[in-house]
């Protein structure tokens, strides 16, 4: 997932700047510019360039994106940007380690150690009634109120959600269902604890660690699952299916998948 401009002008919101160009520019590398070694040949896709407020009269006719920044932290905020492109690679390179261990005989907690690489964030697996299968912070399992995750998750319709602190949860936290069948077999847990949470993009990568957990078929992680018409009745049993037409759209799809 590649950045856009508009999430590092967020994270840069402690330096006074003024932004030049689209906010929606996809940025891989950044670049300082300097008036007197001006280059006659600039690139202008993916690149974020610098450059001191003192000189925005001479880079203002640019089409590329340029953030103005007083000369006096133009190096600080240089440093800063290239430590969340590092972040996000190493986000993305964690991302397809996931990926890979789906081809070997990973187990689940060292799986749910690379979720954790991911969400840069302590990760928990949780099956389908909210109680703990795995987590990624030894000997800091908390206690995850199941009843108060269960309420939370009817609302998800499908995608993560992030919630705010409260008694129970005194970080934000994010929850997002692992599907089996159309049905939640699971549940990924992340708690914003090492890093503040970067709302649009946390939900994405939850999101693909959700799907690819949806086709994995590790023995360990299968053990927590029934069939999908076992699933289907505990999920209308426990409450967590009550809407009319979703218990029949799912009962048409169970039966018509096992005729």
């Amino acid at each position: 997932m590649s950045l856009k401009t508009a999430y590092l002008l967020e994270k840069i919101h402690s330096f006074k700047f003024t932004f030049h160009g689209s906010e929606d520019e996809d940025v891989y590398g950044v670049c300082i510019l300097n008036y007197a070694a001006f280059p006659e040949d600039l690139p202008s896709g993916g690149t974020l360039y610098l450059a001191a407020i003192e000189e925005i009269a001479q880079f203002s006719n640019l089409s590329a994106c340029i953030l103005f920044i007083p000369a006096l932290h133009l190096s600080q905020c240089y440093q800063q940007i290239i430590q969340i492109i590092i972040q996000e690679y190493k986000r993305n390179a964690a991302l397809v380690r996931l990926y890979d261990a789906f081809s070997a005989a990973t187990t689940l907690p060292k799986l749910v150690e690379i979720c954790h690489q991911v969400m840069q964030n302590p990760v928990w697996f949780l099956d389908r009634t909210f109680h703990i299968i795995s987590y990624s912070c030894p000997g800091k399992r908390r206690i995850l109120f199941p009843e108060i995750l269960k309420r939370k998750a009817e609302h998800l319709d499908h995608n993560p959600v992030i919630m705010n602190a409260n008694e129970n949860f005194p970080t934000r936290h994010l929850l997002a269902p692992i599907y089996e069948d159309g049905i939640p077999g699971g549940y990924l847990l992340v708690f914003e604890k090492d890093n503040l949470f970067s709302d649009a993009i946390d939900m994405n990568y939850a999101a693909k660690i959700c799907n690819a957990l949806e086709s994995y078929k590790n023995s360990e992680l299968l053990s927590y699952r029934s069939s999908p018409m076992e699933q289907f009745i505990l999920n209308i049993l426990s409450g967590n299916l009550t809407n009319s037409a979703a218990i029949t759209q799912q009962f048409l799809h169970i039966t018509e998948s096992i005729t």
